[in-house]
């Protein structure tokens, strides 16, 4: 074959063997677009601990916007998932006592992101408390429901 049919032999079998079918592209959806960047950024503030700080906000604005007087003396965020912490508000005034609240990331439509803090219904500290028994359960190496106690 002489070099210019071989040049032409050659274009021509990679056209023919293009398997590859028409793709329609689908237009965006919001909603996926902003699952999408929920896990995205989801990640990135766990790394960071972005979300803790986060979480620990939303907690001390519920509790200075509900309890009149309060004055907080500390607040300890313990991670549930990473859009979900469960934290403690030490106040100082106007009595010396412990508000638990749970603070929740959630995300717009939009793709905006923003923390808010709620107090604990029963229901959801039912279905967390089994969660974490879950978790502790398997970091130990135990089945669910047995007491580990404190280390």
């Amino acid at each position: 074959m002489r070099p210019a049919h071989f040049g032409m032999f050659i274009a021509l079998v990679a056209a023919g063997c293009d398997n590859s079918k028409p793709v329609a592209k689908m237009p965006p959806d919001p909603a996926v677009h902003a699952a999408a960047e929920e896990e995205r950024a989801t990640v990135i503030d766990v790394v960071t601990g972005k979300s803790r700080y986060r979480a620990r906000s939303a907690a001390r604005e519920y509790v200075v916007s509900t309890v009149p007087g309060a004055r907080i003396r500390g607040l300890s965020a313990d991670y549930i998932d990473a859009n979900t912490f469960v934290v403690a508000v030490d106040l100082a005034e106007p009595s010396r006592s412990i508000v638990v609240v749970l603070a929740r990331q959630f995300f717009g439509d939009d793709g905006t992101r923003y923390w808010k803090a709620s107090p604990i219904d029963r229901m959801t500290s039912v279905i967390y408390g089994q969660i974490w028994d879950r978790e502790r359960a398997a970091d130990e190496g135990v089945p669910a429901g047995i007491d580990l106690g404190e280390h």
